[in-house]
């Protein structure tokens, strides 16, 4: 600081001098040989036992001691910066006996650490020391020296107790320990690269727990991921594609029932309810369909068992709000606000028979095999005009990319079975809407 001040008390002697140095300049070449390197060593040494034995003290923003660490150690680096060369001083002199100084101390207090507190306990406190020490390190410390010293902290603090304080993420997990798998996982983030598979691997085994357990009653949701590991990208991935694989499959207590139906059936009892006020409902009904149903592929057998509970509902005349009902109609319809639904009064059809039956509002077995077959005619229609929609448009494609595109089109609505997609297209070859390209089996031709 003060050839700093000399550096501006005699700014425009400065300015006018080409051929000797600048009175900052001097002033620290003053302090270098007058002052510092008489004294260099053991102003390190002094500087190491403040940091290693006077630690409390330190992180006191506004301590006197932190404060002269700061002058010390700038000095070193303006004395470099000035020199006109690679920091010597800086490195050589303070920045190896420093470390390795801290590095000693790390060594003992790990030691200490892990003796006197067990596995968790001593993973929080080493959460809460290691951002300390990078505290206050970060007030004196040049940066690459700031890397090193978090180096050694991993090295003597983490290292070796990972694979053992993983281990008991297993029990966290299942308790629902949130707090203590957050020092965990701050704690392992350290470590570069590190994988969490262990970890990751008893998480995907409580959300599959969790949501098997409760997906009947449609409760699966898990905070988890947000609030314990800050919404990683490598656990969102593992809750997601866990949640979509447990929603895509039967629940344990019913292997005839698939999620898309629950979901639906829950809807239903939503609406039904006497038991909430409208606003209630109405939350409820948010809640679940948007923590369900984005997880959920067979999206047209939701859409065709709700449509069926929604017919019972209004011939029942059991509607408790239309409000609600036209909400839910215009989440797969695309129905704006200035779309206009009209009852069709001139619709005949002779194959379609309407059963009005007594006042049963649920769907009986003999109505969900007709709605499951129905369900089943309306995918093959679909896949067939898919098939012929896109080959029409490409007029020629080899038989992978004729299925990568069918199954982006049904994505979302329902899972596309290779067995099924096999047989339409050999069905629409045998209808001559299709053909086998001569010189190659694999590629079909669109026939107009």
């Amino acid at each position: 600081e003060v050839c700093n001040y000399l550096e501006l008390l005699f700014l425009s002697l400065n300015e006018n001098t080409h051929s000797v140095l600048r009175t900052g300049h001097l002033a620290l070449q003053a302090w270098q040989k007058e002052i510092l390197q008489p004294v260099v060593k053991k102003l390190v040494g002094l500087l190491l036992e403040s940091a290693t034995h006077e630690r409390e003290g330190l992180h006191a923003s506004n301590n006197k001691k932190l404060e002269i660490m700061r002058g010390v150690v700038n000095s070193f680096i303006g004395i470099d910066k000035e020199s006109g060369r690679k920091s010597k001083i800086y490195d050589e002199i303070f920045e190896k006996p420093f470390l390795d100084g801290l590095s000693e101390y790390y060594k003992k207090e790990s030691s200490k650490m892990l003796q006197e507190h067990e596995i968790v306990e001593y993973v929080e406190k080493v959460v809460v020391k290691l951002e300390e020490e990078v505290a206050w390190s970060s007030t004196i410390l040049k940066e690459e020296s700031i890397v090193k010293m978090k180096t050694d902290l991993i090295e003597h603090f983490i290292k070796g107790s990972e694979g053992r304080i993983s281990s008991e993420c297993k029990q966290m997990i299942a308790e629902q320990q949130k707090s203590k798998l957050a020092s965990v996982y701050k704690f392992l983030k350290y470590i570069p690269g590190y994988e969490f598979k262990e970890i990751k691997t008893n998480l995907k085994n409580h959300i599959e727990k969790e949501v098997l357990a409760s997906v009947s009653n449609l409760k699966g949701n898990d905070d988890m991921v947000q609030n314990v590991f800050d919404n990683d990208p490598a656990f969102v991935a593992v809750f997601d594609q866990t949640f979509h694989h447990v929603m895509n499959h039967k629940t344990v207590k019913d292997q005839n029932i698939s999620s898309a139906e629950m979901l639906a059936k829950r809807c239903d009892a939503l609406l039904l309810t006497t038991k909430m006020s409208e606003g209630e409902a109405d939350e409820e009904l948010s809640h679940t369909f948007n923590t369900i149903f984005p997880y959920i592929d067979e999206g047209d057998e939701f859409e065709t068992f709700y449509m069926k509970l929604l017919a019972k509902r209004l011939l029942h005349n059991t509607v408790q709000s239309m409000e609600l009902e036209e909400k839910m109609i215009k989440i797969f319809m695309v129905v704006g606000e200035t779309s206009t639904l009209t009852f069709n009064v001139a619709f005949k059809k002779n194959l379609i028979k309407f059963k009005i039956l007594g006042a049963s509002t649920r769907v009986s077995p003999e109505e969900k095999k007709e709605v499951i077959k129905t369900l089943t005619e309306d995918r093959k229609y679909f896949l067939e005009a898919a098939v012929v929609r896109t080959m029409k448009h490409h007029k020629e494609m080899n038989h992978n990319d004729l299925v990568n595109e069918v199954f982006t089109q049904t994505k979302r609505k329902f899972t596309v079975h290779m067995p099924m997609l096999k047989k339409i297209i050999e069905n629409l070859i045998e209808k001559d809407y299709l053909q086998r390209k001569a010189s190659e089996n694999d590629v079909y031709q669109y026939l107009a």
